[in-house]
């Protein structure tokens, strides 16, 4: 397995490279994004594909609906699950890591995690750097 950890700047060539890599996958995508999906990445994530891809954010969006589009996406935002069965052996409960993420914090996208060449890429400060160059 290959393992990146990106804790510098991150330039639009590495997010191309990461965007690159998504595109080469065969058999599945996941990816968690605390503060929302990329433009880049999102445009992967558009195209129709022959296998899953599992996105979990911070909280829905107005890019969630287009984002579940494609059949094999699934696109979910976090929360705590209603009152079930569960709860009798341990509540659900936030983390309290800081007030503006509640559920989210990690971000990684692990690529073909099942298949010949797995690929897993991570970084505390991705998205938050990703973010503040697109402004």
């Amino acid at each position: 397995m290959r393992a990146y950890n990106k804790t510098g700047p991150v330039s639009v060539h590495a997010i191309a490279g990461v965007a690159a890599r998504m595109d080469e996958a065969s058999t599945a995508v996941f990816l968690t994004a605390a503060f929302g999906v990329n433009d880049l990445l999102a445009e992967m994530l558009e195209q129709e594909e022959p296998y899953y891809r599992y996105v979990l954010l911070e909280s829905e969006d107005k890019d969630t609906e287009r984002l579940n589009a494609p059949r094999f996406n699934e696109v979910a935002g976090a929360n705590i699950l209603p009152h079930n069965e569960f709860e009798h052996w341990l509540a659900e409960q936030l983390s309290g890591l800081n007030t503006r993420v509640k559920y989210v914090h990690t971000k990684y996208i692990l690529i073909d995690s099942l298949g010949d060449a797995p690929c897993l890429i991570g970084g505390g400060k991705l998205q938050r750097r990703i973010h503040a160059q697109e402004r």
